[in-house]
């Protein structure tokens, strides 16, 4: 088992100084946190998915060009349950929950029909972002678990369904310029719908794109903005992102579908969550633009559709040509099997389908829509060769671009800078044609449709992470930020010079732990300026 999806056996609490090699930038100054799976086992029992594993919270703090390194378990509720009964009793994704030997056997029976606050897993092991002034771990519940920026003590949860009415949200939220932040969720109250939540900001609060200076708990100041009718009675889509634009969200709808009767009687069946998971590669895939401010559905007469994809990330989202088209940059593929596939068992093996399938695509949603062109093509953009034909049956199918030959996942952009706007280049993580999991680093240029790729031997890279460069003068103006596993078994945050992209220098850590999912960096006066416990 690669050493990124081993079970970390004892916490690094107390940083550690890393081995400079090259130059760290002096005025990369903050903290890069990450956010994943750390322990698979729990006593004689052990977690089959790979997003299954209790959270494990990373911090690379960077100094004066020194870097230190900690992390820490996040001591959710379902950590604390499982570790008390040395067993799994909260279930996962894909594993079963065992029986907890501290209830009595009428207990154990009635939690085969139950499903209160007390089982849902809080196990926040996705990602970690920051909303007013406190950071948060977070995965796909209703939950939310807050940190500490400095010693990555969890003193506290939020449930957001006691907030807006949803009952859970995506782990990728988007930051406004206003300083709005916006998510979608899922609401089950009738027939199931996606929900479009907004986090008011501070009428008092100091606003930019970074969430600097936030001066309340904003988490408490949420409102729903509108609801996704579902055209299902029992199932509902899957939605991990979506993308945002100065004027518009868009949401995708894909045909993996979650069932509620399956999620309702699998604990009696004995089956996992993610057996009630359904991709059906006969329905097409739907795209819902919203107006952000309004909540309104643009050209709700007229449904944008697509072939079946499976997206998890969203790359970015922009308006083209005076607000006349929405394009919306994506990493998908076309096999929906992957989320059964990617177990830990699948993982050793290098035997996950599908993975190297995904390739960054673009769509582009046109909104100015003529019955007299029925049959042809709405896009009028130059640029692109993404097509999006009306046909009459007042559906418009949209069929993409794509952006670049090598496989891409865990997208990133300068998100400070171009969130929401006309961008040039895309980072993420590239996957061999074996499916060999991390295998490099890609810059892509989507103008001109060209990469430029970073890998080194027998290395495990995750998600990439730009930090722009103090009064940058150009979008690639930064520094990429990963971190990396070597053939050594060991870890280290490589940084690369995000125009070149070559690398400026790296910090070597003598430890090993898994290196997660997702993560994001807090320069020093954003991080001075959240919650401590």
């Amino acid at each position: 088992m690669h050493p990124t999806f081993k079970s970390l056996e004892k916490e690094q609490l107390k940083a550690i100084e890393g081995r400079i090699t090259g130059i760290i930038p002096s005025w990369l100054q903050g903290s890069f946190y990450r956010n994943g799976p750390g322990k698979y086992e729990v006593g004689d029992t052990k977690y089959n998915h790979l997003f299954d594993g209790l959270a494990l919270l990373h911090k690379y703090s960077i100094r004066d060009g020194n870097v230190t390194y900690q992390n820490k378990f996040l001591k959710s509720d379902t950590y604390k349950r499982n570790m008390e009964a040395n067993r799994i009793v909260v279930a996962g994704l894909g594993t079963v929950a065992h029986p907890d030997p501290c209830k009595t056997l009428f207990q154990r029976f009635l939690t085969y029909f139950t499903f209160n606050d007390d089982v849902v897993n809080d196990n926040c092991n996705v990602n970690i972002y920051p909303v007013g002034d406190q950071l948060f771990a977070c995965t796909e519940t209703h939950w939310l678990r807050r940190i500490d920026p400095e010693t990555l003590e969890t003193p506290g949860r939020v449930n957001i369904s006691q907030i807006v009415a949803t009952n859970n949200a995506t782990a990728h939220p988007h930051y406004d310029r206003d300083g709005s932040v916006y998510n979608i969720g899922t609401c089950f109250r009738g027939r199931p719908k996606l929900t479009v939540v907004r986090w008011k900001p501070d009428p008092q609060g100091l606003y930019t794109v970074k969430v600097l200076l936030w001066k309340t708990h904003q988490i408490q100041n949420a409102e729903l903005v509108t609801t996704i009718e579902n055209p299902y009675y029992v199932s509902y889509t899957y939605c991990h992102s979506f993308g945002l634009t100065e004027n518009y969200i868009v949401v995708i709808e894909q045909p993996l579908f979650i069932n509620i009767l399956s999620i309702l009687t699998s604990k009696i069946r004995g089956v996992p969550f993610s057996d009630c998971f359904h991709w059906d590669k006969n329905c097409k895939s739907v795209f819902h633009i919203i107006n952000k401010k309004t909540g309104e559905t643009i050209n709700p007469g007229y449904n944008y559709v697509g072939d079946p994809l499976l997206v998890f990330h969203h790359i970015n989202a922009y308006e083209e040509n005076g607000m006349g088209h929405v394009v919306l940059d994506i990493c998908s593929g076309e096999d929906g099997s992957i989320f059964r596939t990617i177990t830990r068992d699948n993982i050793d093996k290098q035997r996950f389908g599908g993975t190297s399938e995904v390739r960054p695509r673009r769509f582009v949603l046109p909104l100015n829509i003529s019955q007299d062109v029925v049959g042809g093509n709405l896009v009028t953009l130059s640029d692109t060769t993404s097509t999006a034909t009306l046909l009459s049956s007042n559906e418009i199918y949209c069929k993409e671009e794509l952006l670049g030959d090598l496989c891409s996942e865990f997208p990133t952009v300068n998100y400070d800078q171009m969130n929401g706007v006309k961008y040039r280049y895309m980072y993420s993580v590239t996957f061999s044609d074996t499916g060999e999991f991390g295998h490099g680093l890609v810059k892509t240029d989507v103008q001109t449709k060209t990469t430029q790729e970073w890998t080194e031997e027998g290395c495990c890279f995750t998600e990439p992470w730009f930090v722009p460069s103090p009064n940058s003068d150009g979008e690639d103006d930064g520094v990429i930020l990963s971190a990396v596993h070597n053939a050594q078994m060991k870890t280290y945050l490589l940084v690369l010079d995000a125009k070149t992209f070559t690398e400026l220098g790296r910090a070597e850590f003598d430890v090993a732990p898994p290196t997660g999912f997702h993560g994001r960096f807090l320069d020093s006066d954003m991080i001075r300026g959240l919650e401590k416990e």
